[in-house]
């Protein structure tokens, strides 16, 4: 998959956005300036200046509370190693972003590791 192609399927750029803000919740915290990196690395992902419409008011209205992320992740449809190993990368970032990793965004990317079948180590791998 070209992960810029997500630009124009908004249901599965809105399935990323819910992992990406996940990412970012892992510690409890979500406040604007998060919101703000989610929102560039959304971008950056997608290959575009400006979120599309859809995204951007899903991102206003989200309700993490709810997140199913197996759900979230079918609706992603990554089909390839390749793929998956991006979306890691690229939540791995984000618990990075604050130069802390806490235990629960640890436990966070292992869950999602695990659900996309890669192991513990190649997560620990990523975070370090």
């Amino acid at each position: 998959m070209r992960w810029n192609q997500l630009a124009n399927e908004p249901d599965r750029a809105m399935a990323l956005a819910d992992i990406l803000c996940a990412a970012a919740l892992a510690d409890e915290t979500f406040d604007a300036s998060e919101r703000v990196v989610v929102g560039a690395m959304l971008m950056k992902v997608l290959g575009v200046s400006e979120l599309p419409r859809e995204v951007e008011h899903h991102l206003d209205t989200l309700d993490l509370a709810g997140l199913d992320l197996e759900a979230a992740l079918a609706r992603l449809e990554l089909a390839s190693a390749r793929d998956q190993r991006k979306l890691l990368e690229v939540v791995a970032d984000i618990v990075k972003a604050d130069q802390v990793i806490d235990a629960h965004e640890r436990a966070f990317a292992l869950r999602l590791g695990k659900a996309l079948g890669v192991s513990e180590a190649d997560v620990e791998a990523m975070l370090a």
